[in-house]
């Protein structure tokens, strides 16, 4: 639910904190050397510096290049810029100036994985002045000689795998010695109460986490390379009590009973994680906003009726209120059922929501909400068939153990607990189970009876009774190819024979993330204007015959022109059909194409004139149908205005138009109905009430 840090955030400590500075002891060292603060872009480059301070110290520590610089490797891949980051990489070799540069603007891409894409900006800019590389070198040999002091460097960058709690969940410390935990700060101040916490919430929680070593800590303390100075305390000077209070207060940690001693718990507290629930619940104010009460178009909406709709579709601290200090107010864009929300600063900027998160917007907002229903097709139409597939795997791992496996769908991913899971591979359709004590560590293995066998041996009976059961339920004929199918249904066990360290699947999977709003809720919460392909138009003026005659005309005219019929025929198998499946030559206009509806109409409606009934339904959403009827005798015209507001987000259409005319039921009851669909290419089947389909050029009855 929240990190370390969010957690301290949450909380009110006692005066001087739990943890007091005065309680450490401070130990300063002197090389002769000062960092020099007087450069006038030193306050420009303070959190640049800092993290190239604590990536290099990684790395010349002994950590491998890419596990050292991991966070900003991964916020390249965010803003797809892996092949720029990996040049930058390959220059840094120790703490010559060509290497620190490239440290610190490697460092820039540290924003786009800690706070999102939107507040990436590039790393063209960054140019550290020498006073900034000097300062840089110093504070890394500082870091370096207090590291030799406490070596040999156990760990570095470390997270508590098997620690975390309902209330905790994330958070990762910086460097683990044999015998001490230590938090590196390149502040020009001393440690705060929140520093002093959260060294210590480090140690709680490695302390309870699967990796033995935490248990060997006899220090904890905070490095300053700024200040050349120590802060530590012995885990015996720190008392019980204190333990204790942030073991349960902060953690929500169980004692086992009253005389407990800190370490000694029974599991987790519920109540406190209720109490911060409720505190939460308390900070929320809920309005009574509802997507559905809205007709389309762009309205004002309060920022507490945004988070009061996007509270519950966060798969991560949806609890939690963003404080959104960059939001003056939000609106709120509704078209044909899909919906979009953006955040207006004071000065008028926008950017597109998703949850707290901002990305910036360069267009006005008509532009994304006529193109709203385009794209959001655009994006069902690519991925439906993917999201289709690895939700049919959660329901299925969900069904081996409903009370034991979490089967949460996340990207690419299913969770089946914290460190075991499923990756879909969008590219191949190949399944992954694996392993992972953290993102830079995974164990794959073959196929799941493998991955529980080894990781959770208790469930292995119940899948196989599942598997049994279900031997079809996992057909992903689409998606997957027939050897994938094994990674989940084969039932050999076979040990992983390998650890894969790469985490390019990451951020594949965090882009997934956002897209599968769309496909979840219908929402739109990033915009990738390279899915809506630019396309030719075909107007009536490109014609010189329509300008002085109607639309109808110029369609009557130029219909050879405009489009290919691939297929016009009756089917009198259940009642009368009449299909007219077209393909069109060119991206036609609006008007041009209710021209083509119209006369498509008019050319079949004689037919339906003892009709008691006529239903006319449009759509261009695959697989979704949107059916409203009228009365026979109303005008074409009048239905076609009604259908138009459906339409009118979109400029053009092209590609396939599948007409259908339908006379069907008894002599005395009978019903004409006549519907229209749109989809993105001939390559995706078209169905209709789930009757017919189309595809590759045919239609046929399903």
């Amino acid at each position: 639910m929240l990190s370390v840090k969010e957690r301290i955030k949450s909380i009110t400590q006692p005066r001087f904190g739990y943890l007091p500075r005065e309680s450490f002891q401070v130990i300063t060292y002197d090389d002769g050397l000062s960092v020099n603060t007087s450069s006038p872009s030193y306050l420009a480059y303070a959190t640049i510096q800092g993290s190239a301070v604590d990536y290099l110290t990684r790395f010349l520590c002994g950590t491998q290049k890419e596990q050292a610089f991991a966070i900003p490797l991964l916020g390249a891949q965010i803003v797809d810029e892996t092949d720029k980051a990996i040049e930058l990489l390959k220059k840094i070799r120790g703490l010559d100036t060509s290497s620190i540069i490239a440290a610190c603007q490697l460092a820039g891409y540290d924003v786009a994985f800690r706070r999102g894409e939107a507040f990436f900006t590039g790393t063209q800019r960054i140019k550290p002045h020498k006073t900034i590389v000097d300062n840089i070198k110093t504070m890394v040999r500082r870091s370096l000689t207090f590291l030799e002091r406490h070596k040999p460097v156990v760990s570095v960058g470390f997270t508590f795998e098997g620690g975390y709690t309902n209330l905790v969940s994330t958070g990762d410390g910086d460097f683990l010695t044999t015998d001490g935990l230590w938090d590196f700060k390149t502040s020009q101040r001393e440690p705060t109460a929140e520093d002093t916490l959260q060294i210590l919430m480090y140690y709680i929680l490695g302390y309870h986490s699967v990796h033995p070593e935490f248990k060997l800590i006899e220090t904890i303390g905070v490095f300053n390379p700024y200040l050349f100075r120590s802060y530590e305390i012995r885990i015996d000077d720190i008392p019980e009590k204190v333990l204790c209070q942030v073991s349960h207060d902060v953690l929500g940690f169980k004692l086992a009973n009253e005389n407990s001693r800190w370490y000694d718990t029974d599991g987790e507290d519920q109540q406190v994680f209720l109490d911060f629930i409720c505190t939460v619940s308390k900070e929320n104010t809920d309005t009574d906003f509802d997507p559905n009460k809205y007709e389309d178009g762009i309205y004002d909406i309060s920022v507490d009726d945004y988070w009061t709709y996007f509270r519950d579709k966060s798969d991560r601290d949806s609890f939690r209120r963003p404080k959104f200090s960059r939001t003056d107010h939000i609106k709120f864009l509704k078209n044909s059922g899909f919906l979009m929300f953006v955040s207006v600063s004071s000065k008028g900027s926008t950017c597109i929501l998703q949850g707290g998160s901002l990305r910036k917007l360069e267009k006005p907002l008509e532009y994304y909400y006529n193109r709203m229903p385009e794209y959001g097709a655009r994006i069902l139409a690519l991925f439906s068939k993917y999201w289709d597939a690895i939700y049919k795997i959660s329901g299925f791992v969900k069904g081996i153990a409903p009370r034991e496996i979490s089967a949460r769908v996340h990207g690419c991913i299913v969770d089946l607990d914290f460190f075991n899971h499923i990756y879909l591979n969008p590219l191949d359709g190949t399944i992954t189970p694996y392993s992972a004590e953290s993102m830079f560590r995974r164990e794959p293995y073959k196929n799941l009876a493998s991955l529980i066998s080894r990781q959770m041996s208790h469930l292995l009976p119940a899948f196989k009774k599942k598997q049994q059961a279900y031997p079809n339920s996992l057909a992903l004929a689409e998606i997957s190819t027939p050897s994938a199918l094994i990674a989940l249904t084969d039932d050999e066990v076979i040990e992983c024979n390998e650890i894969v360290y790469d985490t390019d699947m990451y951020a594949v999977s965090n882009k997934l993330k956002v897209l599968q709003l769309i496909y979840d809720y219908h929402l739109i919460a990033v915009w990738y204007d390279t899915l809506l392909s630019p396309q030719k138009t075909l107007d009536a003026a490109d014609d010189g015959s329509a300008s002085d005659c109607s639309i109808d005309d110029f369609v009557s005219k130029s219909f050879d022109t405009l489009v290919k019929i691939l297929r016009d025929e009756r089917n009198t198998s259940r009642g009368e059909f009449r299909f007219l499946v077209i393909e069109t030559k060119h991206a036609i206009t609006q008007d041009i194409l209710f021209a083509l509806i119209r006369r498509f109409i008019r050319d079949n409606k004689a037919e339906a004139l003892d009709c008691n009934t006529v239903s006319f339904g449009a759509s261009w959403e695959h697989g979704k149908w949107n059916y409203n009827y009228v009365s026979v005798d109303t005008a074409i015209d009048d239905i076609l205005s009604f259908y138009k507001r459906l339409f009118k987000p979109r400029e053009r259409y092209q590609n396939s138009v599948l007409f259908r005319f339908e006379i069907a039921g008894t002599k005395k009851k009978r019903k004409a109905d006549i519907s229209v669909s749109f989809v993105g290419g001939n390559q995706n089947p078209l169905s209709l009430e789930g009757k017919f389909k189309y595809a590759d050029g045919k239609l046929s009855l399903r």
